[in-house]
């Protein structure tokens, strides 16, 4: 049997074109890593991150559907696409017709968007963009996804839920990246096969760990002053933000002066990493003795480089962890938008306490379990790596196995009713 290699889209890839972000960028590279190498597909197509996070659907939803209800996209999902196929507007719905056709796989970067609220625009064009490759019969996989009701939210919307369930029920493979979101998949949708394997991320945990120099090649992008901030080999901290619900801007500004303020009088420096935008408020504290701040657009090598000589992370960011767990970095979370860092401590085989994000919570506990990481044994920190790298072995080898599904499916000439998978609890 001679093998065939699949044509693969890769959907929601970040490029930074989308948004600087930290973790869109370094999951897109690893799972586009994934694809190419252990999953063995001959062409990678990215469809770039900004078919989700901007609108390209305008034009194309039916007469009669606008309204003012916010939950309108999800009502109309295949509509929008067969109206998107049939007559493509020039621009961003041509593009991705464009990029979709002659391919033979959809593999759909779920990421963060099946965080399910009534007006998550960048969930409603996730499914879309899935109707699409699936109306023009493509096998469309779901994977590297989250799933999850956001804090707050007792009900989820039944279209929201109608629609999710209608694109993950024609789905060849749905592949969460914890267990806590397969145990609500198996709640919400018990008819539809599904599994989970760590981030595509925690594969990046295998690549050889380097710090930060003085003007060195992983100090790229960094101002003078943090380059050299980072190439004393003195003990410091890197803090990020949060992607949970924020307190008032005096208030996490005032809990955030008093995190570094404590760990500078412990001996310790502080790095203060923007890993996005909305992070920018971290620059606050810049003003203290030993500080220095390095922002989303920095590339990702210096990033991994500059966490790499860290004695801690103290964030609110999942992606930004999984990169401080890889390179044996001890992480304090705090609480998120979703599960995302509660699972996360899962995937990792971790206890601890997750915090509520700055000025919503004690920042003397804050500070006491910062300290207590940044104190944890050599030996501490090489079991966290080793523990990172058992987790980018499932997901390479889970990888592996998809790519084998569709190299099958391609020699075959199918492209949908692949077999699904069977449902199991991956262990880390």
């Amino acid at each position: 049997m001679t093998a065939v290699q699949p044509r693969v889209v890769i959907g929601r890839f970040h490029d930074g074109s989308a948004t600087p972000n930290w973790g869109g960028r370094a999951t897109s590279m690893a799972l586009a890593g994934l694809v190419a190498r252990a999953a063995g597909a001959g062409e990678v197509r990215p469809l770039n991150g900004t078919f989700n996070t901007q609108p390209f659907e305008h034009g194309a939803v039916p007469e009669g559907a606008a309204t003012d209800d916010p939950s309108i996209r999800f009502r109309v999902i295949r509509e929008t696409a067969a109206a998107i196929i049939a007559d493509p507007q020039p621009g961003e719905q041509s593009a991705l017709l464009e990029t979709l056709t002659g391919a033979d796989e959809l593999w759909m970067n779920g990421e963060g968007d099946p965080i399910l609220a009534r007006k998550r625009t960048t969930l409603a064009r996730t499914l879309l963009i899935m109707e699409v490759a699936l109306q023009l019969g493509l096998t469309v996989r779901m994977v590297n996804s989250i799933l999850s009701i956001p804090p707050g939210v007792e009900r989820v919307h039944p279209v929201v839920t109608r629609a999710l369930g209608d694109v993950l029920r024609r789905c060849s493979s749905v592949v969460y990246r914890d267990p806590e979101s397969l145990e609500l998949h198996g709640t919400m949708f018990p008819d539809v096969d599904a599994d989970w394997v760590p981030d595509a991320l925690f594969a990046w945990a295998d690549l050889p760990i380097h710090r930060s120099g003085d003007f060195g090649p992983f100090s790229e992008g960094l101002a003078p002053a943090t380059a050299q901030f980072l190439a004393d080999r003195t003990p410091y901290v890197a803090i990020s933000g949060a992607s949970g619900p924020r307190a008032s801007e005096d208030d996490r500004v005032a809990a955030l002066r008093e995190l570094v303020s404590g760990l500078r009088e412990a001996g310790y420096r502080v790095l203060l990493v923007a890993t996005d935008r909305g992070d920018a408020w971290l620059r606050a504290a810049l003003d203290i003795e030993g500080t220095a701040y390095m922002g989303p657009g920095n590339p990702l090598a210096t990033g991994r480089a500059a966490l790499a000589g860290a004695a801690a992370f103290v964030s609110g960011r999942y992606h930004p962890s999984i990169l401080a767990y890889g390179v044996g970095v001890p992480c304090v979370l705090m609480s998120s938008n979703s599960h995302k860092t509660r699972s996360l401590q899962r995937v990792m085989g971790v206890d601890a306490r997750e915090h509520p994000g700055f000025g919503q919570g004690d920042t003397a506990e804050l500070l006491a379990d910062a300290l207590a990481a940044a104190r944890v044994s050599t030996r501490a920190r090489k079991a966290l790596q080793r523990r990172a790298r058992r987790n980018a072995a499932g997901v390479t080898a889970r990888f592996a196995a998809l790519g084998r599904d569709a190299e099958l499916a391609a020699l075959a000439g199918r492209r949908e009713d692949v077999a699904p998978l069977t449902l199991h609890d991956t262990p880390v």
